[in-house]
């Protein structure tokens, strides 16, 4: 009994003396530019000297065992090295404010770093798209992010093809869908993608139609020449929450004389101003007229 109680004591003293110990702790740099690529060999260790009770100092390892410390180099030098400098508010973030920082060494860090070339890339998709009857795609795919950097350790001097998304299919769509794709690796091995997964929004809504009965106008004006018929019927497709909005006045109807064809006939030309609409037609596609 008297040896537990020897073991006891002697445990409460070495918690509540004080010591001086020192702490490893790993350093990663994380660059701040998107063009720099730090080599395999990021990794630093960091002493940390620090000062204070026993039971500080053992809670203070549990903390630091699955530590470690971000610096963001933003400055490189030509020689391919950086240094990191003045990291005592990132230890002040880890650090039990019961123990007393002594020192910590060494207080500058080297990193090498390959500088990278960069080019935007359009995105493109590669969707199989099923609606359900009644329903339809209405507008067009939006991407977050819109566009990805391609990288290379040489010089790029072409525009790059859009990436491609991995295939995908859907059937019998009845609504919006927001989806995370993946981006298929660029066809040259020279080339690489730091992200590869893109959201995808694609807007889904009942699709109704509608017809409206148009005049034509021609261009110019010429005094007498009558136009048969003088209107033309536009068919039109908008999603049912749209429909109301659309009007005659979103549509130009008009003929150029100067293109009337060997046959007598004039194409009909029809301009439409309202994004809403998703597609159209006329009819007739071209029309007579009757000179004075």
């Amino acid at each position: 009994m008297a040896w537990l109680v020897s073991l006891l004591l002697w445990f409460l003293t070495a918690i509540t003396a004080t010591y001086s110990h020192t702490f490893q702790v790993g350093v990663v740099a994380r660059p701040l530019l998107e063009d720099i690529q730090l080599q395999a060999d990021s990794m630093r260790i960091l002493n940390i000297e620090l000062h204070g009770r026993g039971l500080e100092l053992i809670q203070q390892y549990q903390r630091l065992k699955k530590t470690e410390l971000s610096v963001y180099p933003g400055h490189f030098s030509d020689s391919g090295l950086v240094r990191v400098k003045g990291i005592t508010t990132e230890l002040n973030h880890i650090l039990l404010p019961q123990l007393r920082l002594v020192r910590y060494y060494p207080d500058t860090f080297h990193f090498r770093f390959l500088k990278l070339y960069g080019q935007n890339v359009a995105i493109a998709p590669n969707f199989k798209l099923g609606f359900k009857a009644g329903f339809g795609q209405t507008g067009p795919l939006k991407f977050l992010p819109d566009s990805v950097r391609v990288f290379s350790l040489r010089p790029i001097r072409e525009p790059l093809p859009a990436l491609q998304l991995e295939p995908q299919e859907f059937k019998q769509l009845r609504a919006s869908l927001r989806i995370v794709s993946q981006l298929l690796p660029p066809a040259d091995t020279l080339l690489f993608i730091r992200k590869n997964q893109v959201m995808v929004d694609l807007p889904v809504h009942r699709i109704t139609e509608g017809r409206l009965i148009l005049p034509i106008r021609l261009q110019p004006a010429l005094a007498g020449i009558r136009l048969v018929p003088a209107t033309v019927e536009i068919r039109f497709e908008a999603a049912l929450h749209h429909f109301k909005q659309i009007n005659g006045a979103d549509f130009e109807v008009i003929c150029n004389w100067e293109d009337k064809t060997v046959n007598g006939h004039l194409p009909v030309i029809v301009r439409c101003t309202q994004p809403e609409v998703l597609r159209y037609q006329v009819f007739p596609k071209q029309i007579d007229y009757i000179l004075p």
